[in-house]
């Protein structure tokens, strides 16, 4: 588990307001290895689908998966992003050494363009 600083936490929380400024983002976040919201937020007037307890077993199934994806690691290449469409919104994560950037996003989004500006935002390898 990577424990995480003052200044690494304003780091991310200041990357996820810069990603909500995006037109079609609902929300951003990162969540820790134990799958709880570190930063992040709903941009203002928008209403979550998933709430409280719901919403937490959305993030443990999302890092459990990554972590069950880590055992093909070698064979294929490590997991840059995972993308759900879903009928009313697209999930994307990103694998962070916190855990995982969370972004939920209007179905109109470019989603290659996001996840690229999302990578550089939040300092993620090369894009």
């Amino acid at each position: 588990m990577v424990l995480i600083t003052c200044d690494e936490t304003k780091f991310l929380g200041d990357s996820c307001e810069k990603l909500l400024e995006e037109y079609d983002i609902r929300f951003v976040g990162v969540i820790n290895h134990l799958g709880n919201l570190v930063v992040g937020n709903c941009k203002i007037g928008i209403k979550p689908y998933e709430q409280g307890a719901k919403r937490k077993i959305m993030y443990t199934q999302m890092i459990l998966s990554l972590s069950m994806d880590k055992e093909f690691d070698e064979s294929l290449g490590s997991v840059e992003h995972v993308m759900s469409f879903r009928k009313n919104v697209v999930m994307i994560s990103i694998p962070r050494k916190e855990g995982l950037i969370v972004i939920s996003a209007e179905k109109t989004v470019n989603v290659e363009r996001l996840v690229k500006k999302a990578k550089i935002l939040f300092e993620i390898g090369t894009c």
